[in-house]
């Protein structure tokens, strides 16, 4: 069951005498679990791996130790804060890329215990192309090596 309250979602039906269901959006709390937050955050993916120059992409993080009680307190696309972020679940950010010069940052998802490490899974790419159907050479390897 999902219902609109306010600022609040409810996610299931209320039962006496059990906890509220009531999260404000984007706590983390979702999925979390008590060890959720409770450790350094890691990146494993980013659902698309690349986007225009011109920022706005939505990015769909995966890793552990997005949410807890605190949650993510920042996501970094290279030095730059995302646009805005919403963490889904322990394991689920959904970012809006910033506006960022041609070719690979690291995304960094930082929580009260630190930020995750620099891997490969966590390489974000921006292109100069205006979208996939950019069939230029360049635009073409961009797009191909992002997605």
């Amino acid at each position: 069951l999902y219902l609109p309250i306010g600022n609040f979602k409810m996610v299931s039906p209320m039962v006496p005498g059990a906890p509220s269901p009531m999260v404000p959006p984007g706590t983390g709390t979702g999925g979390g679990g008590s060890s959720c937050g409770t450790s350094q955050p890691s990146v494993t993916g980013l659902v698309p791996a690349g986007g225009p120059t011109t920022g706005g992409t939505s990015v769909t993080i995966s890793g552990s130790q997005f949410g807890g009680l605190v949650g993510a307190t920042a996501v970094q696309f290279g030095s730059t804060n995302a646009t805005s972020y919403n963490v889904i679940s322990c394991t689920a950010i959904v970012a809006i890329a910033p506006a960022h010069g041609a070719g690979m940052v690291d995304v960094v998802v930082t929580n009260p215990i630190g930020a995750s490490p620099i891997t490969v899974a966590d390489q974000f790419t921006y292109s100069t192309c205006s979208n996939s159907m950019d069939f230029t050479q360049a635009c073409n390897s961009a797009y191909i090596g992002a997605f």
